[in-house]
């Protein structure tokens, strides 16, 4: 951006430095009240989280301990029932009096495996509190006259819903991990009623086997009622309880939504990815849910040893986390923006006491350029910097002015044809230089003019003299035409020979090449007779090896039959057709060891015949790769030689262009000569008129002078001696560079 005006200038940039500063402050300030509001409401929802995780498992352990106290009563129920006498009645006590002792209980049951307890299933099959299969699996609940009793159902149930949950997990997940277990919410029939409600199971062991289990339901309305009783930041914030599959066991002012999953309460998949794999890592997340603009935290329930815990996660408006902060900023900005206008004001009064006395300085500066008049000068009574420079133009103009009006008396008379006047006033710096440059310029002005004066003699004298020389130029030029011709006729000659020794090289080239190919094949079949005579004296060694196990065997079976005759001869009259037997096998065994001995000489025989041929091969070998390298010798030198007269054939067609470009230049140098003979007289006719011109400029060296330097000059020679002179014309040379550039 181009300012026009100082003033606004300074105005501009230090206002939007200003502005940039107070504009950093403000955000840095922002950020930072933002990132402190962040972390204290993260800080304070994960306390809320933990706070209400830490009820709610301190809530279900208690009906965890009653199920597992139960269940370890249970254990002497199995393997020793007989001894202990109990009986179904007494555990129905049990169960009714841990119900009765505890309100916040919805149920209590047991469950056992068939003909466990007590071995008397079909005895009370179809009875109050059995089913047809007479199991012991009574479920007590509260009635309106005291506790009631059913049977337990759907216990073996493993129908799978949605989420992979079976109706029977509160009887099969405690048998098939024999650990404790809290079952994902569920609606159960509870007296006609359906209720919502969770399990919380302990397997019945002895000796870590199974036999059934002890457990307790409670209800979850307190779930709900916890959720609806958060209070953080205004009652904005919402709690939501989930279990380990993700089904909604609570959620602040929504009850109809207890019992159902999270995907209707979550729209968003990858939020219920995140909240489910955080759930079953038991991990503790926190993360921003930008399409709902809420900040979420969510910590896990670790309720006694079971594996599938739960969580609960609270959510808080975004715009409640940063509504103090959001006010602030809005404080900062608006003092932020005065505090620019008011700098923004001051600047522009200090900015205009600095511009004002720049404004006169270039009102007259602009003055002195548009008139031309360096007696004008500053008028500023300021002793500071800007009066000080105004001082100093003054001086610059006074400088100028003086030098201005000597150097236009000076060039004045250079303009009427007067060079024999200087600039004689005492200046400095570069006004020294100027008057120095000026003052030698007319000198070297004057110094011209009379070189001219001169030189235009000289060019006169000389004109003559170059007519003669381009004579005796073109009689020569005519004569080394001539000799030209005769020349390239012996080039022609030449030429055709050297095409002839190049075919001939070429000839000899391709038969050696033919040749080396020869060889090559010769070498390549004598390596592949090697590889195979390798290969053959590789097999001879195996074969070896084969007759070698041949023989162990024989040695083998001789000593087996030996031990066969052995124990033929204890076992007496009863052996001695096994002996017969071990007799004919160690004559085998003998005829076979003599055979594989036999053929093992032949074999060695044959390996010492291979290894001959092996070397005799390889010296083979050895003399044809010696001659290969010979052929290849041979073959380059061939090859150089073919090079070699290519490139003279092409050298002496070279010369002969050269020769052509010679003779073509020798005729033109012919006709030039004539042309300057022509243009000599015409140039001496000129050079007359250029000192008639110059007479009439006045320099600094004397007319004496002059005349004494043209009485120096040369008289002319006559023509028979400006002949004999003539310099000796350069030869134009030709080397391997040079052809064709003439």
């Amino acid at each position: 951006m181009k300012f026009k005006s100082v003033q606004l200038k300074i105005t501009f940039l230090t206002g939007m430095f200003l502005f940039l500063i107070v504009l950093a402050l403000v955000v840095y300030s922002v950020i930072s009240l933002r990132e402190e509001s962040f972390e204290l409401a993260k800080s304070r929802a994960l306390g809320s989280a933990r706070e209400n995780a830490t009820k709610i498992q301190v809530e279900i352990e208690v009906a965890l301990n009653s199920a597992r106290t139960m269940a370890h009563s249970l254990t002497v129920a199995g393997d020793n029932s007989n001894e202990v006498g109990l009986t179904r009645e007494m555990v129905n006590k049990v169960l009714i009096a841990v119900l009765e002792r505890n309100d916040s209980f919805l149920g209590t049951y047991t469950l056992w495996e068939p003909n466990v307890f007590d071995g008397k299933d079909s005895e009370f099959a179809d009875t109050e509190g059995h089913d047809a299969t007479g199991r012991f699996i009574p479920y007590w609940t509260r009635g309106n006259g005291g506790a009631v009793v059913e049977a337990l159902a759907g216990y073996e149930d493993i129908t799978e819903d949605e989420l992979g949950g079976r109706a029977g997990d509160y009887y099969l997940i405690p048998r098939e991990t024999k650990n404790e277990a809290i079952i994902d919410p569920f609606v159960y029939s509870v007296q006609g009623k359906d209720t919502l409600l969770t399990s919380l199971v302990v397997p019945v062991l002895s000796q870590n086997r199974f036999y059934g289990i002890a457990g307790v339901d409670i209800a979850l309305d307190f779930l709900q009622k916890q959720a609806d009783e958060l209070n953080l930041y205004d009652k904005t914030a919402r709690m939501l309880l989930l279990s380990h599959k993700g089904i909604i066991a609570g959620v602040t002012g929504r009850s109809e939504m207890i019992g159902k999953l999270l995907k209707e309460h979550e729209t968003h998949p990858e939020n219920q990815k995140l909240i489910l794999d955080a759930i079953k890592s038991k991990n503790e997340i926190v993360f921003i849910d930008e399409k709902e603009d809420l900040l979420k935290v969510q910590v896990p329930i670790f309720i006694g040893k079971t594996t599938t815990n739960w969580a609960v996660q609270i959510a808080i408006p975004t715009e409640k986390v940063f509504e103090d902060a959001n006010a602030i900023m809005v404080r900062q900005i608006v003092i932020g923006m005065l505090l620019i206008l008011i700098g923004i004001a001051v600047l522009w009064w200090i900015s205009r006491s600095i511009a004002r006395p720049l404004r006169e300085a270039t009102g007259t500066l602009s003055e002195i350029a548009e008139k031309g008049d360096f007696s004008l000068r500053i008028r500023s009574e300021q002793v500071d910097e800007i009066g000080q420079m105004s001082q100093s133009v003054n001086d610059l103009m006074t400088a100028l002015q003086n030098a201005i009006g000597d150097l236009n008396k000076v060039f004045g008379a250079v303009a009427s044809g007067d060079l024999s006047m200087r600039v004689t006033a005492d200046f400095k710096g570069d006004l020294a230089k100027v008057k120095e440059a000026s003052n030698e310029s007319i000198e070297q002005l004057g110094q011209v003019f009379n070189q001219v004066r001169l030189t235009s003699l000289e060019v006169n004298n000389g004109a003559e003299e170059l007519a003669g020389s381009a004579q005796a130029l073109a009689s020569g030029n005519s004569e080394q035409a001539a000799s030209l011709e005769e020349v390239s006729s012996s080039m022609s000659e030449v030429s055709g020979q050297a095409k002839t020794n190049s075919e001939n090289a070429l000839q000899a080239q391709q038969l050696s090449n033919e040749t080396m190919n020869v060889v090559e094949r010769g070498d390549a079949q004598m390596s592949e007779m090697l590889k195979s005579m390798d290969q053959i004296n590789s097999t001879s060694s195996d074969i070896s090896k084969i007759i070698k196990a041949i023989d162990e065997i024989a040695f083998q079976t001789n000593l087996l039959a030996l031990n066969a005759a052995v124990e033929a001869a204890r076992a007496g009259k009863y052996g001695k057709g096994f002996a017969v037997v071990a007799e004919e096998v160690r004559n085998l065994a003998a005829r076979s060891a003599e055979a594989a001995k036999t053929t093992t000489d032949l074999i060695e025989n044959s390996v010492k015949e291979v290894e001959r041929g092996v070397d005799n091969a390889q010296k083979t070998d050895e003399v044809l790769k010696e001659i290969s390298t010979s052929v290849t010798k041979i073959n380059n030198m061939v090859g150089e030689i073919s090079s070699g007269s290519t490139e003279q054939q092409s050298g002496i067609e070279e010369i002969n262009k050269g020769l052509t470009q010679v003779n073509n230049v020798v005729q033109q140098n012919s006709s030039i000569s004539e042309e300057t003979a022509s243009a000599s007289e015409e140039l001496s006719g000129q050079s007359t008129n250029l000192q008639h011109l110059i007479s009439k400029f006045k320099t600094s060296q004397s007319q004496t002078d002059l005349v004494q330097t043209q009485h120096k000059l040369p008289e002319k020679e006559d023509t028979t001696i400006q002949k004999a002179k003539v310099p000796h014309v350069k030869m134009i040379t030709l080397d391997d560079d040079s052809f064709g550039k003439y």
